[in-house]
């Protein structure tokens, strides 16, 4: 606060390289932050820094500070993974783009993350492809589940872990508006018996519900 940055740089030196190097960076003192930054270890503060060094103009040095703390296995690697991406297929590194995709998805699977995937992996998706399913079932995500089975038309594997997971109410739901045009007969099931099920209990706040459902199945009739 009193502005003495020198000895903010001496203490911080020895106590907070985070701080360090973002001081570095402040004063323009940019390859002396490199430098620093290379006794960074948890992702946020890689990250943090590897952002401020793509501001300052030095985007090489701020992806190659990404790549350490990604390859290093640093924490924040869902954050780490989804900055750098993009900037290492706009490098053409599609193998580093694939690899950053991949630590996303492992710390945190998504049907978006699924997508880049299987677009950079070319012949090794079928590998690929099982390992990100194996993921996701053991992380017990049925909704990222789902999300993957619609994108690649499985209907039939969709409509059986919504029926399956009756905890995630809305999955069924989702399920029911994604395969109307595909599996109609089991539309109009579903969506009689949930409706039935609210109209029963007679109370008006679930009538909406039920009215959603039965509009479900008048599209899926007119299918």
């Amino acid at each position: 606060r009193q502005g003495r940055s020198d000895e903010f740089l001496q203490l911080a030196a020895k106590a907070d390289p985070h701080r360090y190097t973002l001081k570095l960076l402040e004063l323009g003192q940019v390859d002396a932050a490199i430098t620093a930054s290379q006794q960074l270890e948890t992702g946020g503060d890689i990250l943090s820094v590897a952002k401020q060094l793509r501001e300052a103009g030095r985007l090489n040095d701020a992806i190659t500070l990404a790549e350490r703390g990604l390859l290093n296995k640093a924490s924040f690697a869902y954050e780490l993974g989804t900055w750098l991406a993009p900037l290492e297929e706009a490098q053409g590194k599609n193998e580093m783009a694939l690899l950053s995709y991949r630590a996303a998805y492992d710390a945190h699977p998504s049907i978006e993350l699924y997508r880049n995937i299987k677009l950079l992996s070319g012949s090794q998706w079928e590998n690929l492809r099982s390992a990100l399913l194996q993921k996701i079932s053991t992380a017990h995500m049925p909704g990222t589940l789902i999300d993957i089975h619609l994108e690649e038309g499985e209907w039939d594997a969709a409509v059986a872990l919504a029926e399956k997971e009756t905890w995630f109410g809305n999955l069924l739901g989702k399920v029911a508006d994604a395969v109307i045009p595909h599996r109609p007969d089991w539309v109009i099931g579903v969506a009689i018996k949930q409706s039935d099920a609210l109209i029963i209990k007679t109370q008006s706040n679930l009538y909406p519900a039920a009215a959603q459902w039965l509009r479900r199945a008048k599209k899926a009739y007119q299918s």
